[in-house]
This record gives C-alpha cells, structure tokens and sequence, in this order.
C-alpha cells in the first residue's frame, strides 16, 4: 500500500517484457557487472506499527531483509534480519553483510538443562556472498568493520575481542 509507505522494486526483462514485482523493496542496486540486483525488503507497515505501539526499541524492532537477484533468472535469494551491507563501488564479485543470528544450542546441552533452559543467544555474523557461485563463500564472527577496495578485489575485516583487534583482508 502506497499510502502506508511499504514501496515496491520493479525488474523488467527487457527480451521478455516479464516484470518481477517485489513488495517492500527499497535501496535496490546492480552489482558492479551488472548480472545480479541487491536491494533490502523493508518489514511491513503492519510489522512496523505494532513494533512501535509495544513500545519496541533497538535490536528488537522488526528488521529488513537483504535480497539478491540473478538478472538472468529472476532467482532471488533472500537472508533475513539484515544489520548491514557492504558492496564494491567498481568491481569484484562479492558482497558482505552483516545478519542476526540466534545461536541454537546442541541437544546434548538442552537434555542437561533444567526447567528454565536457557534463551538462544542472538549474535551478529558477516557473511561473504560469491555473486558468481550465488553461494555463501564465508561466514565470520565477532567483525566490527567491514570494508571492500574501490576496485572490490579485497574486502578488509576489523575483528573485534576482549583481548584485541585484528585486521583480516581477503583476497
């Protein structure tokens, strides 16, 4: 509904004048060669307006989700509750983006716990997406900055501990 904001991403082919219509799609951008879209789906009004009348705040409000099109096939891969993204300006092949994620726990500890078993843990993971592959290539924890080159052929990771800082750059 355009009047309560949730907006919308159109792709047209233009060889088969089909058009894909995503709703909620906002800050859609071609990758550097041109073959995949990346855009956010935004959470819906609904969504919204309940978050804001319990009075939600932060890392509990309603979060958008990132989505990734081959153009060639209209596939679109979608990984939900998106905390940031980061895409080479001129080249590579790559995208990283940070997500929420609820750690599950084994079995093993679970069958231990008592009657209050312990809440799953949300953590934020990085992942490193390989447009070529349309595959996730790596997933890193504990990264507080993440940055590709100009040129995308390396992406610079910031990890952060209790001990120290470390620098990783992948090639």
């Amino acid at each position: 509904n355009t009047q309560e904001n949730d907006g919308r991403v159109n792709i047209m082919n233009l060889k088969s004048n089909v058009v894909t219509v995503v709703p909620r799609g906002a800050r859609a951008k071609f990758s550097p060669e041109g073959k995949h879209l990346i855009f956010t789906i935004r959470p819906t009004h609904a969504q919204q307006k309940e978050a804001k009348l319990k009075k939600l705040k932060g890392d509990k409000l309603p979060k958008d989700t990132l989505a990734v099109m081959e153009l060639s096939t209209g596939k679109i891969v979608k990984f939900p509750a998106l905390k940031s993204v980061e895409n080479p300006r001129e080249g590579g092949n790559f995208i990283a983006f940070k997500v929420e994620h609820k750690e599950t726990l084994p079995d093993s500890v679970v069958a231990k716990a008592d009657k209050k078993s312990p809440k799953p843990k949300t953590e934020v993971i990085t992942l490193i997406y390989n447009l070529n592959a349309n595959a996730v290539s790596d997933t890193l924890k504990n990264v507080d900055v993440i940055s590709f080159t100009k040129k995308g052929d390396r992406l610079l990771c910031i990890e952060k501990s209790k001990e120290c800082k470390k620098l990783y750059v992948y090639n």
